[in-house]
């Protein structure tokens, strides 16, 4: 399953606070939890306009509907949404 692409919709976030290096993925072609949880490991790369690489990995489901939550090495930015993504 290497290969996809997919979008990081938000930051995870409590009422007071978000993680700028969690973020949440939509993936395309995952639509249940089941499919999510098969990507858990697998890398996320984002490359900025400028060349700057910004990498993470899938480190579990986010709901029902296929999202996936991944950690990032640095912050990401946070006037970038919606940013898509490759998922290898």
């Amino acid at each position: 399953m290497a290969g996809h692409q997919g979008v990081i919709m938000s930051f995870t976030r409590a009422k007071r606070s978000q993680d700028s290096r969690t973020a949440i993925i939509d993936i395309d072609d995952v639509k249940d939890r089941v499919s999510a949880a098969k990507l858990v490991g697998h890398k996320v790369t984002w490359t900025r306009a400028d060349g700057l690489v910004f990498r993470g990995t899938i480190h579990a489901p986010h709901g029902s509907g296929g999202s996936v939550l991944a950690r990032f090495r640095r912050q990401l930015p946070p006037d970038e949404f919606p940013i898509r993504v490759v998922i290898a």
